[in-house]
Order: structure tokens, then C-alpha cells, then sequence
């Protein structure tokens, strides 16, 4: 959710309309159910912190049990994150900003979970990417975005990120920065990718699925990127990977 900035809104995509029902259960995440969760959380931090008394196998529930709180944290912020996106509780202020600072904050935040599972990120950008943005939320897209490579890579795989600009139709001197998030993953079929970034879908829909989540971390990422007068799309191959690619006007007004 973001913070309020004095400039200029966004509106979502989809009409705020009075679903008292979906109000209600907005509340019950918002108030109840994610400070508990975030209360569970701190406990579980300092239980894991004292001593076991050779006791490995309480160590382990507390690591199961910290994990599980972190896997349910994230899905109710996803939850809160996407209605509030698409119903109008939460509005991006666009103002001048910083794209490259934003994509080497998302990776930053993204690499302690990257070398667990010993995956490199590569990071060819720009100094600086002028843009009309919403710092915050364009940073939400971004990881996102790496969260997805990195949940899909192989262990000891790699994940290159790059910018370069170019040319845009709107007119002459007009430009766009293209980002782009490659992973060497599982890959997309290609009768899938048109569900990629619509709420509440799921790829492998089995029982079994090997891949958890709830279908809403690209959902987001595209609200987020559709706000800022962008798009995304992605080019895979099933079984040799996938890339992502965020195409975002430039502020030409500060470009030298």
C-alpha cells in the first residue's frame, strides 16, 4: 500500500464500487488477520533466538513454523496489495524519480533469497532512469518481478536484469526505458502466458502444484506497470526459461 505523495493520482482499473461483503472481508485482512500474523511473526523471532538446550528438533519447527508465518505474510500482503490496487483504496502519485534506483533497491532486497538458493544476479542498467513514477510502487513491480525469477530458476542458475532505451512513437524525442527480467527456469507455454497476469491464476493447477502462491504477484506487477502508462509482456520457452519485459515512458524533461 502506498504512502500519500502531493502529486498527481492514479486511478486503478476497475470502478469502486460498494461491495459491502468485500469491504468487510478487506477490514477482517487489513485489522485482524495481518497484525496477528505479523504479531506471530516477532514471536517467532525471538523464540528462534534462544537457547535450544540441544534440542535440534524444536530448532526445526521453529524454522518450519517462521517459514509458514513468512509464506502467509506475503499472501495477505498480495491480497491487500491487489484490491487495494483495483478497487480504488490505493492510488499511485506519480512524480519525477529514479527507475534505475528503484530496480537496484528490488534487487538488493531480493539477493539475501537469491544466494540461499545460490542463483546470480546479473545487473547491466543505467546510472539513472529518469521517469514519471511512483518510487514505491514501481519498486513493489520490480520485485515482484525477481521473486517470480528467482521462485522459477533453477538452484545455482542465474538471473539477468537489463535496461537500454529506446525510441518511442509518441514523437520526436520521446523515449522509453525497456527493462528486462531473463531467467534460464521452468519457462511458459505458450498457451499459458495470456493467463500470466490475471488475478487469481494459477499455471500448474494440480493438486500437487510444486510452485505455491496465489496467482496475484503478476496480476499486481501489471496494475502497477498499466498505472504508470506502461506495459509488460513476456517471451518463454518451456524448459529453457523466461523473460519479462517492462517498457516505461521516460521523462524526457530531465534527460541531458
Amino acid at each position: 500500500m502506498s504512502e500519500r505523495n502531493p502529486s498527481r493520482p492514479v486511478e486503478p482499473s476497475v470502478a469502486n464500487a460498494k461491495e459491502p461483503s468485500i469491504e468487510r472481508l478487506f477490514s477482517l485482512f487489513s485489522h485482524e488477520l495481518y497484525t496477528r500474523i505479523t504479531s506471530l511473526q516477532g514471536a517467532l523471532w525471538l523464540l528462534r533466538r534462544q537457547p535450544l538446550n540441544d534440542r535440534p528438533e524444536v530448532g526445526q519447527l521453529l524454522d518450519l513454523a517462521a517459514e509458514s508465518a513468512d509464506h502467509l505474510t506475503r499472501a495477505i500482503e498480495n491480497i491487500l496489495d491487489w484490491y487495494g490496487l483495483s478497487h480504488g483504496r490505493d492510488f499511485l502519485f506519480l512524480q519525477p524519480g529514479d527507475g534505475a534506483d528503484a530496480l537496484r533497491q528490488a534487487v538488493q532486497t531480493l539477493q539475501p533469497l537469491a544466494d540461499e538458493r545460490q542463483i546470480r544476479i546479473s545487473l547491466d542498467i543505467l546510472e539513472s532512469i529518469p521517469l514519471v513514477t511512483d518510487e514505491r510502487y514501481l519498486r513493489r513491480a520490480f520485485r515482484g518481478l525477481l521473486h517470480n525469477a528467482i521462485k522459477f530458476s533453477p538452484r545455482d542458475g542465474q538471473i539477468w536484469v537489463t535496461v537500454t532505451i529506446v525510441p518511442s512513437e509518441e514523437g520526436p524525442g520521446a523515449a522509453i526505458a525497456l527493462f528486462s527480467i531473463a531467467d534460464r527456469g521452468v519457462g511458459i507455454a505458450r498457451e499459458d502466458i495470456g493467463r500470466l497476469f490475471k488475478p487469481f491464476q494459477q499455471i500448474d493447477s494440480s493438486d500437487t502444484r510444486e510452485y505455491g502462491g496465489l496467482g496475484l504477484e503478476l496480476a499486481i506487477c501489471h496494475e502497477i506497470i498499466r498505472q504508470h502508462g506502461g506495459r509488460i509482456h513476456v517471451e518463454s520457452v518451456v524448459g529453457r526459461g523466461s523473460t519479462f519485459y517492462v517498457a516505461l515512458p521516460m521523462d524526457v524533461s530531465r534527460v541531458l
